[in-house]
This record gives C-alpha cells, structure tokens and sequence, in this order.
C-alpha cells in the first residue's frame, strides 16, 4: 500500500465516529460499513490495496464502529442524549497570514482566517475597494468559487455560504466540509486564480 493510500485510510477511520453522528442510531453502523467498503472497494480495482490490507482495514473499522455504538447505547441508558449532529462544534479559529491580494484596478481580497468545527470548516474573506468608490464593490468581484486542499490530500467540498456589503467592502463566509484531518499542517485556500496557504498552527493553543 502506498504511503498516500495508507494516510487516506488512516483519516477515514479517525472519521467514522464523527461520520456516523451525523445519522440516526440504529443506521450509523450500515452507513459506516458502507463507507468504509466502498473507499476500500475503489482502491482495490486501481490497484492501490490488497485483499489482505482490504481484510485488516475493514477489521479496524469494525472496532472503531463497535466502539461508538457501546458508547451511545451506554449514554442512552444513563440519560444522556447525544449532541445534535446537524450542529458542528467549533474547536478554534485559525488566522490567515498578513497578505492583500490585488484582484483588480484598486480591488484588494484577504482571506481573513479559517474557522474549524469538528466536521467542517469556514473561510472568512473581505474584499474591499480602495480609493472613495460612489458605486460600492462591483458584485462580480466577490470571489465565485473557492478550492480547498491540504498537505495530505484531503478532498474538501463546497457547503455553502454568503457575503454582505457596505460602500466600499464586501465580507464573506465560505464553508467546506470536512474539517482537516489531525495529520494535515496547512491549507491552501484558492480564489481569484490565487493561493492563500495557512498554517494549520496558527492560534493553536500550547
């Protein structure tokens, strides 16, 4: 198994707990498993794993489904309900490096930091127009799109968001679901055809 198939097998099972909080109790075990077998499933037919790593994996991922099962029936049983999984928990923010970029003629973005729960994460940005604009910021300079990746692969998809605006700024909120995994370091965050890499060690408290 190669080391970036093992790092994204490594992920996915630290994630099942959190993955199968998402769905009602008595499906969290089939919606693992099947998880976890059709990722398996995939990197056998490219080759990338063997029946014999396939077998240990799916073993692994039964102890880690077994184990969040004991713990939410033991939580049941003393009264204690789980927390609403359509509510992520924030864990920290995460601040963006000191950069402007000049998107366009006196149009300046800043990606202002990243905002990490447990199961997503959400960019903060600002656009803003310099000089005395009489118009405000031109709409179709507020970023269309963001592409989110790590230093481990991690694939992060679109979950929304939105802006707001005054004369001369407009601020923003892009979220992306799932929150980086412990093994990533940074994030590149991309838009306006620019990179912006944050340091994941930013404001982590020691």
């Amino acid at each position: 198994m190669r080391p970036e198939a093992e790092r994204y097998l490594d992920w996915l099972l630290q994630d099942l707990s959190k993955h199968m909080g998402r769905f009602a109790f008595d499906q969290g075990h089939v919606v693992a498993v099947t998880r976890v077998s059709t990722a398996l499933a995939a990197l056998r037919a490219v080759g990338e794993v063997s029946d014999a790593e396939s077998t240990a994996v799916m073993a692994r991922a039964e102890q880690v489904i077994e184990g969040h099962r004991m713990e939410t029936h033991a939580a049941r049983l003393h009264g204690i309900q789980p927390p609403d999984p359509a509510v992520s928990r924030f864990v920290r923010l995460v601040p963006a490096p000191d950069d402007e970029l000049l998107v366009a003629q006196d149009v300046v973005f800043r990606v202002l930091g990243v905002e990490l729960y447990d199961t997503t994460l959400a960019v903060q940005w600002r656009v803003i127009q310099l000089g005395s604009p009489t118009m405000g910021v031109d709409e179709s300079l507020t970023p269309e799109s963001f592409d989110i990746t790590d230093d481990v692969g991690t694939r992060y998809d679109s979950a929304g968001g939105g802006w707001s605006g005054s004369t001369n700024e407009v601020i923003g909120r892009h979220r992306a679901q799932p929150a980086p995994p412990e093994n990533a370091s940074r994030l590149e965050v991309t838009a306006f055809g620019m990179t912006v890499v944050i340091p994941l060690s930013n404001g982590r408290r020691t």
